[in-house]
């Protein structure tokens, strides 16, 4: 239909620029050539998903009463805009998880199924609206879904957190080896993972097989006093402090946002469920080497037998184990709200009713979205100004505090929303974020990694080792490399070795690589790495990153 509709514009063009002028025909076969070629150019699995998300599309209009087929000459963008918000959230709310171990589809799908249905419209003609637009108004939308039929509109089994009461009655459970059919040290396991998820939020994919890079221990840092030490059993016994680099999470998947931002937590004894002293026991009980941190998980089935590092755990084996000690420990009525997740709302909730002196109404929400991990400007801004002791001790405040002291429904749902800002929406936001010229979307801050000057390729990621190792196989043996470029102009500064903890980095012995920052644009600048060269010996582009991630340069 669009070919056919340029078809007879082209031909009624009487001006001095037509094409074909004398030979309309000519120029209709060339139209339907082009757009025959285009569709054939799809592969079948391709056209596959178009008709799938078309499918939902139909589902959605019909929800609204509405036409699938959208007008093709005039475009009411107000009303289409909310439509396309109204199909992505339908598609979440009913699209059933196509992979076990999850309770909900993947956000992500109902935004591609959305875009998938653009295609499709597009091709019948029908004038669409800004996929931005669509993307403001999906919040907005889901405030009103929210005010209608209450915050479980989306995620009707919304996780409740757990109260003081229960995290004891679970560890106490735990401590006491109670659980049936558990060895010690499958009750010492778990005590480990919910100390670490009640502490750094973690998700339960950035614990498990199901994230291509969950927490390991080369996440880890241990330190006496100010000082980092190596991961020794004698140096992690007399720790005073661990900092732990985040992983790559949904909300974050290529770690690009806190990658090189830092979690901190001090040694307290007795402290309830603190991370610092539960990652010590489980350092000193299962010892690594040093060569194996970077693949040694934090959880992982102690009673699987290993060799130099044990796999990590499925996401369906933690919630299985999860469940059944939660069923044990405050009963089956009470775990039915609750879930691995509760432990992000606890620790949001926990913040909150942290009130001393300085915080008498609690922590605020921007700090909760710091430890949420939430990608926010304001988090992001807040992080640069907390010190190590500071984070710590936000951290211990909450263990102390109880989650269940707050019990107004609306401070509730602000501590939920700004540790988790309700992931199906998140999710679809994440998805959406990069698919059209959208001049308020925030720049990629994308990081390639330097390579050492040794083996150039083997620091690389695996994708980034394919690509160079492609081009290169390309290049004819009697091609010159390319000249090194001019060294560039800016600030001298560090990409701290700490970006990516599971790299090494053999420049400024090992704590970073030097670079040059240039072109300040809001919270980021241009990052150009000064020494640092690829596999075909060539220094890598320059990149954005945010201003707050950088180090001064190594003296």
């Amino acid at each position: 239909m669009v070919a056919r509709r340029l078809s007879h514009r082209l031909s009624a063009d009487a001006s001095a620029y037509a094409l074909c002028a004398d030979n309309k025909e000519r120029l209709s076969l060339l139209v339907g050539d082009v757009a025959a070629s285009n569709l054939q150019a799809r592969a079948p699995t391709t056209r596959a998903k178009d008709n799938w998300g078309y499918k939902w599309w139909v589902k959605a209009c019909a929800d609204m009463n509405t036409p699938p087929i959208r007008p093709t000459d005039t475009l009411f963008e107000e009303r289409e805009v909310l439509l396309g918000s109204h199909a992505v959230l339908y598609a979440a709310r009913n699209m059933r998880p196509g992979r076990k171990g999850r309770v909900r589809a993947d956000p992500h799908s109902a935004w591609e199924a959305y875009t998938k249905a653009r295609l499709l419209l597009a091709e019948w003609g029908c004038l669409l609206p800004n996929t931005a637009k669509v993307r403001t108004t999906l919040r907005g939308l889901l405030r009103c879904f929210i005010a209608e039929f209450g915050d479980d509109v989306l995620s009707p089994h919304r996780k409740a957190p757990f109260s003081r009461a229960q995290e004891k009655a679970m560890l106490a459970m735990l401590e006491a080896r109670a659980i049936p059919g558990w060895t010690p040290a499958m009750h010492d396991m778990l005590i480990f993972g919910m100390a670490f998820a009640r502490c750094t939020a973690a998700r339960k994919g950035e614990l498990c097989a199901d994230n291509a890079h969950p927490f390991t221990r080369a996440h880890f840092t241990w330190f006496i006093g100010d000082v980092a030490v190596e991961a020794t059993p004698e140096n992690i016994r007399r720790a005073t402090r661990l900092r732990i680099t985040p992983a790559a999470s949904k909300a974050d998947p290529f770690n690009i946002y806190w990658g090189g931002i830092h979690m901190w937590f001090d040694l307290i004894e007795g402290e309830h469920f603190s991370v610092a002293l539960a990652m010590q026991r489980l350092e000193l009980k299962y010892p690594c080497a040093k060569g194996d941190r970077d693949a040694f998980p934090v959880i992982f089935n102690p009673d699987a037998p290993y060799t130099s590092a044990p796999q990590p755990v499925s996401a369906a084996w933690l919630t299985l184990h999860f469940k059944v000690l939660m069923d044990a420990a405050i009963g089956a009525d009470a775990a039915a709200l609750r879930s691995w997740h509760s432990w992000r709302i606890t620790l949001a909730c926990s913040l909150r009713a942290a009130v001393d002196a300085k915080h008498p109404d609690g922590r605020d929400l921007t700090l909760v979205k710091v430890f949420g991990r939430w990608r926010s400007d304001s988090a992001v801004q807040l992080y640069g100004r907390l010190s190590p002791k500071a984070y710590a001790g936000h951290v211990s405040a909450s263990l102390r505090a109880d989650a269940a002291t707050v019990t107004d429904p609306e401070a509730q749902e602000a501590a939920m929303a700004s540790i988790d800002p309700l992931d199906v929406i998140e999710g679809v936001s994440a998805a959406a974020k990069g698919t059209d010229d959208d001049p308020s979307a925030p720049p990629p801050l994308a990081i390639p990694l330097p390579a050492p000057p040794v083996d150039a390729a083997a620091s690389l990621p695996r994708r980034a080792r394919a690509a160079r190792k492609s081009a290169s196989a390309k290049r004819a043996p009697h091609e010159p490399r390319q000249p090194r470029r001019r060294q560039p102009k800016g600030t001298a500064v560090t990409v701290p070795a700490a970006c990516f903890p599971d790299e090494a980095c053999h420049e400024n012995g090992g704590d970073g690589w030097s670079a040059r920052s240039s072109a300040p644009k809001g919270d980021t600048v241009l990052v150009t790495f000064t020494t640092a060269l690829d596999a075909a010996g060539r220094p890598f582009a320059g990149v954005r990153m945010l201003a707050s991630a950088l180090a001064p340069a190594t003296a």
